[in-house]
């Protein structure tokens, strides 16, 4: 149960104007006379309100304005007395302005006929603090259970973040917050009542009737028709929704989905994002919504970025230049570069020959010159962002798969922070028993010292892997954790003895366990040849002849380069597989060493125990051979004994019959 809150209502207002017995007619629920002010009232939770304890305090215009310990105002006006409406705004409201109590205005008197001052708009937009004005009765009690059930609630369901009493409209943040809730059941267009009966469950307990449901539609439908489209919610339908519950005073509805959800009740919306502790991959529920932003903001092939940020304050990751801040790796390419920016260096993986997709948009630079002459590994895959930057509202459209390998690549490089930015843009978080995305992580550690701090990341796709690279210099003080990547990939730009010693000492740095591999890219100033086939890597070659290792990878080579380093990533170091794990061979030859030896010892054993079964039977037999000479001897003994016995007895008895 939710702790109790103490909450001190004052009311305020001009002699005369009824605030006595409002405060009467509320507590006894019926209008007869009141002295001229009331004694503080106790009111214990309700059901509307079970967490709420109210002291309801009256005032008189005798008495100075104490707000001290004061949580909101109900500030009354005859609604036939045009002085006591002057009043708020030269008496009142400034003071409370000081403190800026929530408040709310109350015309009384409503039974006598209705009169709205003209001005009371523009009061209601010049002091933020007031949150709306309600009109009541207490001679027919008309509203008066809602006037102080609102003045309660505006402390917990305050308005102002919600509703702009002026315009009579969701604010703006308001808007974005209600929409990332919208996605959380939907990936489509449109809300299926089934995907609105699950969001009802969830946050109130309790499924809606096929009744209500379709009278709901009827009332959001005719504020604006554009609410449904094929017999379901839109998402304009769906804020309609909680707009309808903010313009009945029923604040606690939204306000409900909101604390859930993890909004605070603040001046403004703010979204409090969990601290995610998850290691390894992105979280594979993270990837399938992001798959479904290609229905819900795109068409399928294509998605417009200026729908998919329409939730949050920014843009996506890649075009955020504080994203990537203390991150362990940068963004690079066209994904990571912007105008001004500097020029990213480092290897990209690209094969032999293939096209080189180049930026459309006219101020990005090119890669140097040098650089292109000296890359040569991965496929022309990578994700490039295409089309011009538009204004607030208008289409900037990206290809699916290249949009999600976007998020992948972000992730890789800030997880924390990518995992907070899907959560605000509408995926629900991490669930027990998450599983991780399958893709292919790729390190390359590159010797090119003109790289300095740089590091260029990309995402390739290979057949319906997601290949992963970043490039890393052998400077850079944070090369990332070994044990994220599926290869480390070391690449020697030049031959210099000392990048080959720095690649070399790397290795052996790396685990055991981890796989590796070398390729060496040349920039055509060293003439390969079947005599000098590894270049200047003489000690390369030799150090993988050591450890059983992959001989490097030449880049002038043809074949497939990302298939081969996918094949690395991938290999168990069985006899079929690449060698990139060390001394695989030597665990192979001292496996078959072990089991020859169990085989071995396992023949002898045999052996030893036939043997010794053969001896115990020969034992058995000259035992059984002897036991039965003995059982022999023994025999004819008894024999004997016995044919003395019967002779004796045949003679006693002839002596017997004899004497007889």
């Amino acid at each position: 149960m939710d702790e109790i809150r103490e909450i001190r209502v004052l009311v305020l207002g001009d002699e005369g104007v009824g605030k006595s017995s409002l405060i009467s007619t509320y507590v006894s629920q019926i209008f007869s006379p009141v002295p001229p002010k009331m004694i503080p009232i106790l009111v214990p939770p309700s059901h509307a309100l079970p967490s709420v304890r109210a002291t309801i305090l009256d005032s008189s215009t005798a008495d100075p304005i104490d707000l001290n310990g004061i949580d909101s105002v109900v500030l009354v006006y005859d609604l036939h007395r045009q002085s006591t409406f002057e009043s708020l705004e030269r008496v009142y409201l400034p003071i409370i302005a000081e403190r800026n109590i929530p408040t709310i205005l109350c015309a009384s008197k409503v039974d006598k006929g209705t009169n709205p001052p003209p001005a009371l708009l523009s009061l209601l937009s010049k002091y933020k603090f007031v949150h709306c004005c309600i009109s009541v009765s207490s001679k027919t009690l008309l509203q008066i259970n809602e006037l102080f059930l609102t003045s309660m609630a505006i402390i917990l369901y305050p308005l102002p973040p919600l509703f702009d009493l002026t315009t009579s409209e969701l604010k703006p943040l308001a808007v974005k917050a209600f929409l990332r809730i919208y996605r959380m059941y939907t990936s489509l267009k449109t809300l299926p009542d089934s995907s609105l009966n699950t969001f009802q469950t969830h946050y109130f307990s309790a499924p809606l009737l096929s009744d209500d449901i379709l009278g709901l539609k009827k009332i959001v439908s005719k504020s604006s028709p554009s609410s449904l489209s094929n017999g379901d919610f839109t998402k304009e339908g769906f804020l309609n929704i909680f707009k309808m519950f903010i313009m009945r005073n029923q604040l606690e509805m939204p306000w409900t989905v909101l604390k859930a959800e993890g909004y605070a009740v603040t001046e403004e919306l703010t979204l409090d994002c969990p601290d995610f502790k998850w290691k390894g991959r992105m979280p594979a529920s993270a990837e399938r919504f992001l798959e479904g932003m290609k229905d819900g903001c795109g068409d399928g092939k294509e998605v417009d970025i200026q729908r998919v940020v329409e939730v949050i304050e920014g843009g996506v990751p890649w075009e955020e230049g504080f994203f990537f801040e203390g991150c362990w790796s940068g963004v690079g390419g066209e994904l990571g570069r912007s105008g001004e920016e500097e020029r990213m260096a480092g290897s990209i993986i690209v094969p032999p020959g293939s096209p080189r997709r180049t930026p459309t948009q006219p101020q990005q630079q090119q890669y140097d010159s040098r650089l292109d002459d000296s890359t040569a590994l991965l496929d022309g895959g990578s994700i490039l962002l295409e089309g011009e930057e538009g204004s607030e509202g208008e289409e900037r459209m990206m290809p699916a798969d290249e949009f999600v390998d976007a998020y992948i690549l972000s992730y890789d490089v800030a997880p924390v922070k990518t995992l907070r930015h899907i959560h605000a843009l509408g995926w629900r978080g991490i669930k027990e028993g998450e599983k991780e995305s399958k893709y292919i992580r790729i390190r390359v550690l590159t010797g090119d010292s003109s790289t300095g701090d740089k590091i260029l990341s990309v995402v390739s796709r290979y057949r319906k892997n997601r290949v992963v690279v970043t490039t890393v210099p052998w400077g850079s003080q944070d090369k990332g954790n070994d044990d994220d990547f599926d290869l480390t990939v070391f690449v020697i730009v030049e031959g210099r003895d000392a990048v080959i010693e720095e690649a070399l000492e790397c290795c052996r740095n790396l685990g055991r366990e981890k796989r590796r591999c070398f390729v060496r890219l040349e920039d055509g100033s060293v003439d390969l040849g079947e005599s000098n086939a590894a270049g200047r890597c003489e000690a390369v070659v030799k150090h993988c002849q050591e450890r059983d290792l992959e001989t490097p990878f030449i880049s002038e080579e043809e074949g497939d380069a990302v298939a081969w380093l996918v094949e690395c990533a991938t290999s168990e170091g069985g006899e079929s597989d690449k060698r990139v794990k060390p001394f695989e061979k030597e665990k192979r030859q001292a496996l078959k060493r072990r089991k020859m030896f169990k085989y071995g010892a396992g023949f002898v054993g045999v052996l030893v125990l036939g043997v010794a079964g053969l001896t115990v039977w020969k034992k058995n037999a000259r035992v059984k051979s002897l036991l039965e000479g003995i059982t022999d001897a023994i025999g004819i003994s008894n024999k004997s004994a016995s044919a003395r016995t019967g002779a004796t007895t045949t003679t006693s008895a002839s002596i017997i019959k004899n004497e007889s």
